[in-house]
């Protein structure tokens, strides 16, 4: 049987993330342990009854048990929007990097240590669903931060000034906002009730997490007895970095329309004004130019033990629009001049683009930062922005 689903169905179906699935698995589910699915199904009862999805009775055998739950999970398309976004979430741990978030937050849970050190990553997030929901958001957040990304930077008429009170988020305009998105989303055929926004404030900076749906895809799931063909939503999850010292914002969105929306809600949920964050004149590379290895001096920031250039871009204006790229351990570094460190780099054509590599304090493995003027970062940690976008700041690599 090939079952396409209805457009109003589409808005329950959100199978497009791997660790969503991989939960679908009867031995994923034999790890997480029988004890513990029953635990946390049955915080879903009435939401399951209510959509006619009934959990499997307790006198089956554990084969029989996992298989049922195996095919409710991944072959249901009109699960309770709490349950699939919990499965979402959970799903998210399965991964080697996600696995030490979690633990950090596992500890902070449960402090004596009560947890099954043999448990699967998807067993830990289920009880820490259990225990502290919150914390768990936390760890998803923390997640979904830890990943190399590409953020379009777009900032006020000028920055605020010093002890200027921080900008509140609104809860209703909050609610404005998202439901501004839902239907733009709707519009341009991402699934209907799919959007939601996660806030999480970190002293004078707010992150906005935006999960959404990508246009219609489809996948096969099949059995002994027929194959069924669902039309689904891919989940993709969005950032927002809003500085209050910079009055900034750093966006990480699939596409440009959707760098544009989330730009224009924003400068509407802080100001009323859709144009409120117009610049985009924000970065420039002329300190390589003019201040040489100084330029690169970490000793303003704590949280930063040294910061090398790795590689430039030149662009000059001449007939062949000739570029120039240099790839090197360390751009100030003279082998001809006895390893003296050369002064400047010298200014020939304009400088379009630059990598260097940030050495974190208590981090013995640097993460790669790189600037594209004017308005464009690509970080190997999409959580470094805040702390990356103070240091180009203070260096002037970030302009006024």
């Amino acid at each position: 049987m090939v079952r396409f689903l209805r457009h109003g169905e589409e808005e329950f179906l959100d199978m497009g993330h791997v660790g969503f699935t991989s939960l679908a698995a009867p031995a994923v589910l034999k790890g997480i342990g029988r004890g513990l699915l029953e635990q946390f199904l049955a915080q879903f009862t009435e939401e399951l009854a209510a959509k006619n999805l009934n959990l499997p009775a307790s006198l089956l055998s554990d084969e029989a048990y996992f298989n049922s739950i195996a095919s409710l999970l991944g072959h249901t398309p009109g699960l309770p929007a709490r349950l699939a976004e919990t499965l979402f979430i959970v799903g998210q741990f399965a991964t080697p990097k996600a696995r030490e978030i979690l633990q950090t937050a596992l500890v902070t849970a449960f402090p004596h240590g009560i947890l099954d050190p043999q448990a699967s990553p998807e067993g830990v997030a289920l009880r820490l669903w259990l225990a502290a929901p919150d914390l768990l958001m936390r760890a998803h957040f923390e997640h979904n931060v830890k990943r190399r990304t590409c953020l379009d930077c777009f900032a006020s008429a000028r920055a605020r000034e010093l002890g200027a009170p921080c900008l509140i988020v609104d809860p209703s305009k909050l609610t404005d906002m998202t439901r501004s998105l839902s239907t733009w989303f709707v519009q341009h055929q991402r699934g209907m009730g799919i959007t939601k926004i996660h806030v999480t404030a970190n002293g004078d900076n707010i992150w906005f997490e935006i999960r959404h749906g990508r246009p219609l895809a489809c996948v096969q799931t099949s059995d002994q007895h027929d194959t069924q063909l669902f039309q689904y939503h891919p989940r993709k999850v969005d950032l927002v970095l809003y500085s209050h010292l910079r009055d900034e914002i750093m966006i990480e969105a699939g596409t440009l329309e959707e760098c544009q929306l989330y730009r224009a809600q924003l400068g509407l949920l802080f100001q009323g004004n859709a144009d409120y964050f117009y610049r985009t004149d924000l970065f420039s590379l002329d300190p390589l130019w003019n201040e040489g290895q100084d330029a690169l001096d970490a000793a303003s920031l704590e949280a930063l033990a040294a910061i090398v250039l790795r590689n430039w871009e030149e662009r000059f204006a001449n007939a062949n629009n000739d570029i120039f790229i240099r790839m090197c351990d360390n751009g100030f570094f003279d082998p001809t001049r006895s390893g003296i460190l050369a002064q400047v780099i010298p200014r020939r054509g304009s400088l379009s683009h630059a990598a260097f590599d940030f050495y974190f304090s208590g981090w013995a493995k640097p993460r790669t930062v790189e600037i594209y003027p004017p308005n464009r970062l690509k970080l190997e940690w999409c959580g470094d922005a805040s702390l990356v976008g103070t240091w180009l700041m203070k260096q002037l690599f970030r302009v006024p």
